[in-house]
């Protein structure tokens, strides 16, 4: 395996249908491959770079040189026998580049990092803030238009947390507090014999 600039690529193994013919299909758990080692490397790899789909993946593939059927190693991670035939082309024609990821990461973000930290800035420093206020100010600030929703996911992102508002009783007195440990004190011990008799 080699690492440069942190993007892992492993040496070309030989593809699973190869691997099968070469060795039977009926091949022993205990005898591993002799690249087995290198898969084991960009597992590690994987999981340190916190790439569980990837890492999910190549067990998959471990698995299928280890000598499990397909539909073993799709009970194995718990999928059809048809994603892991899918897989399995993916490796065979691409090797690790094949399973991962292709999607570009979707459609570029309305606002730019810098917009986004400033707006960031400003949800923490005059917070609290509903939906709609979040809605307003940045249609007013930066003139982009999120629904409700996406707000929320864009919240996430910062790392905020959704809480309900607990309004106050307009009546509510300014040590109100202090007469409710009061009254608890006054009243946690009862006296009083129960209503009902034991006869």
């Amino acid at each position: 395996m080699d690492m440069t600039d942190g993007i892992v690529s492993v040496t070309r193994f030989p593809t699973l249908e190869a691997h099968r013919r070469e060795n039977g299909r009926s091949r022993e758990r205990d005898q591993t491959p002799p690249f087995t080692g290198e898969i084991d490397e960009a597992l590690n790899a994987a999981q340190q770079a916190d790439e569980a789909r990837l890492v999910r993946l190549l067990n998959c593939i471990k698995n299928l040189y280890a000598g499990d059927r397909l539909t073993e190693a799709a009970w194995c991670i718990g999928v059809d026998t048809s994603t892991v035939n899918a897989w399995t082309d993916a490796w065979n024609d691409d090797g690790l580049d094949g399973l991962r990821p292709s999607f570009g990461g979707g459609h570029p973000s309305k606002l730019s990092d810098h917009q986004r930290e400033r707006l960031k800035r400003v949800l923490v420093e005059y917070q609290p803030w509903t939906t709609t206020e979040i809605t307003l100010l940045i249609e007013d600030a930066f003139d982009v238009s999120y629904s409700e929703l996406h707000i929320s996911r864009l919240l996430r992102t910062f790392g905020t947390n959704y809480a309900i508002p607990r309004p106050e009783a307009p009546d509510r007195s300014e040590n109100a507090e202090e007469q409710l440990g009061e009254n608890y004190r006054q009243n946690s011990y009862c006296p009083v014999e129960p209503a009902f008799s034991s006869e």
